[in-house]
């Protein structure tokens, strides 16, 4: 009995640690594309990596996605475009380190 209990802790402790990547991965991901106009968020990728982690749409953590959103906005203040975009394509292009293929030409 304890032991079932400690899995399904351990499980949902997992889901909500996937939820928190998926909200960070979300928001910067979308901060970067308002940034750098020459991407754009490819929201079936963010689908697709949303059922991988197992999440479901009411599970979304929109505060966080917020959070993440607005930091990185706030942190990218005053630099320039070229090097949002060249972030862009290091964590979220093609080859992506924290999400492949979220971000994509936005023509």
């Amino acid at each position: 009995m304890l032991a079932a209990a400690l899995c399904a802790a351990w499980t949902g402790h997992g889901r909500a640690d996937d939820a928190f990547k998926l909200a960070q991965i979300s928001g910067e991901a979308m901060a970067l594309a308002a940034m750098c106009t020459s991407v754009r968020v490819d929201t079936r990728a963010l689908s697709v990596l949303t059922v991988k982690m197992g999440i479901e749409e009411p599970d979304i953590p929109w505060r966080d996605v917020r959070y993440f959103h607005r930091t990185t906005m706030e942190a990218w203040r005053g630099r320039n475009a070229d090097d949002a975009c060249a972030a862009a394509d290091l964590l979220y292009g093609p080859k992506g380190s924290m999400a492949a293929g979220i971000l994509v030409s936005g023509e």
